[in-house]
């Protein structure tokens, strides 16, 4: 009877760990996809010179189907932060943050969308256009895809702010409750303020070298952190997996 409760009573922190696990999985899943199917891109010129960049952006043959892919490893990493979520919510002190994380998890998963559904579906037909244009119209279709790349530079603004705050509030809430190490936390935490930085510079200068420069070191941070949780999960459930029987 005694072992049973035992048992018992280890269920939501052997559930917790796997909750932990799974989280960095998913995290460093998305992370390295999002590095793979990112490699592919079209690009080279400076992403603010737009007459030059525009016509790689048009020569792209994969230009669509690179963008859904990495909207697709953007939900894995969203997911990954729901389930680290969802392990916060079994301690008491971060219940109401897993709640607030979860939240701004979702609305980051819809800017994503929103971003890619732009960049990878509005701005390729509108380079298509300006580049196949007649001359005479030409000068008119360069504008009218550089007023949907300001459009892009505005929803990567609100992007960034909303991984920002998901990545902050996931910093406070392991922190809070030493889900994992709290040094993790505190990476998350710097990882957000980050991507905060990103919001402001995109939204003033678009894809700058500062933009990307800011946005390559909040998302470094961050991916130490998803690796942290993840070898964190591994060790515990190595740590506590039950002993074979004979």
């Amino acid at each position: 009877m005694e072992t049973e409760q035992a048992s018992r009573g280890d269920l939501p922190v052997a559930r917790q760990r796997g909750l932990i696990w799974l989280a960095g999985l998913l995290l460093i899943g998305g992370e390295v996809a999002g590095a793979i199917v990112g490699s592919f891109h079209a690009g080279g010129a400076k992403a603010n010179d737009h007459a030059a960049v525009f016509k790689q952006y048009a020569e792209s043959d994969s230009w669509t189907v690179v963008h859904i892919l990495l909207f697709m490893s953007a939900l894995l990493i969203v997911a990954g932060v729901v389930v680290l979520a969802r392990a916060l919510a079994q301690i008491e002190r971060g219940r109401n943050l897993a709640v607030l994380i979860a939240v701004a998890a979702a609305i980051s998963a819809a800017a994503s969308g929103l971003v890619l559904a732009v960049d990878g579906v509005a701005l390729k037909q509108t380079v298509d256009a300006w580049v196949n244009a007649v001359p005479a119209q030409k000068a008119f279709a360069f504008h009218d895809a550089e007023v949907i790349r300001w459009l892009e530079w505005g929803a990567n603004s609100f992007l960034a702010t909303a991984e920002g705050l998901t990545y902050l509030l996931l910093g406070w809430g392991i922190v809070r409750t030493a889900l994992v190490r709290k040094w993790i936390g505190g990476l998350s935490a710097v990882a957000g303020l980050g991507y905060f930085a990103v919001a402001f510079s995109v939204g003033q200068d678009g894809f700058s070298d500062t933009t990307s420069a800011l946005g390559v070191t909040a998302g470094v941070l961050f991916v130490i952190a998803s690796i942290a949780i993840a070898v964190v999960g591994w060790r515990e459930r190595r740590s506590h997996a039950p002993p074979a029987v004979a």
